[in-house]
């Protein structure tokens, strides 16, 4: 069997003794959203949410470490999170899109 991917891991929803975290992201943006999950740099990118609404929440299994980006339906850049083992919930907020920084 091949070995397991980080983002197998991500769709997999995993367990805690694999060192995986729970996280929600909520869109409180007022408009639909995206939302990704980036490894390495924004133009490689998965999709895990195509369309995010307001006031939803996406439950998601993931690792520290981990940086997912919320972006318009235009493609740009929202708002970043860098997944934290401490922190379970992260918010979307109404912002202008941000310049890439990765």
């Amino acid at each position: 069997m091949p070995p397991v991917s980080d983002v197998d891991k991500i769709y997999s929803g995993g367990g805690s003794e694999d060192g995986s975290v729970h996280v929600q992201f909520k869109n409180e943006c007022g408009r639909a959203a995206e939302l990704y999950w980036v490894g390495g740099t924004s133009e490689h990118a998965t999709l895990v949410e195509r369309d995010w609404p307001p006031n939803d929440v996406i439950q998601q299994q993931t690792f520290a470490g981990h940086t997912f980006e919320a972006r318009d339906q235009d493609g740009n850049t929202l708002q970043r999170f860098v997944v934290d083992a401490e922190e379970k919930i992260y918010v979307l907020e109404e912002s202008r899109p941000v310049a890439d920084e990765l």
